[in-house]
């Protein structure tokens, strides 16, 4: 059984929105989602996001996961370079694995383009919830 295997979704994770739906995004300046508390969760985080249709002419979509340990603190870039997908040029549902070493994680979104760019979106963190006990087992989670 491989140690990210999620069998119980309900009762054993940890997510929350980022960037609430249908959330439109419009600009070409960096837009930030809220803060997501991942505490209680291990460090393997997936990154889920939907995007509608992206407008403009030419347009394009990038993401960074920034993370901080403090809720009100400096968010900074998540050292993992899978928390810095690739651009998307088209609507979808999309989900990216990375790393987290910080406790609070948000998203950036970047919409380029010409002719008024944006798109519409959902974005959530979802994390394995940390499991403890007695029988042994590791912990992959970045708090102690």
């Amino acid at each position: 059984m491989s140690a990210n295997l999620i069998i119980d979704l309900a009762n054993s994770t940890q997510f929350g929105l980022s960037v609430v739906p249908p959330t439109a995004v419009n600009t070409t300046s960096p837009t930030t989602g809220m803060a997501v508390d991942l505490g209680q969760a291990d460090m393997p985080t997936q990154c889920i996001f939907q995007v509608a249709a992206i407008q403009g002419t030419n347009p394009t979509l990038t993401l960074q996961v920034t993370g901080c340990n403090t809720s009100g603190g400096i968010y900074v870039n998540e050292p993992d370079p899978l928390a810095n997908p690739a651009a998307y040029t088209a609507n979808g549902v999309y989900i990216f694995s990375y790393k987290r070493v910080y406790r609070y994680q948000k998203i950036q979104i970047t919409i380029g383009g010409t002719s008024t760019p944006g798109a519409a979106m959902t974005v959530m963190f979802l994390s394995q919830q940390h499991q403890t006990g007695s029988g042994g087992g590791s912990s992959q989670s970045p708090q102690t």
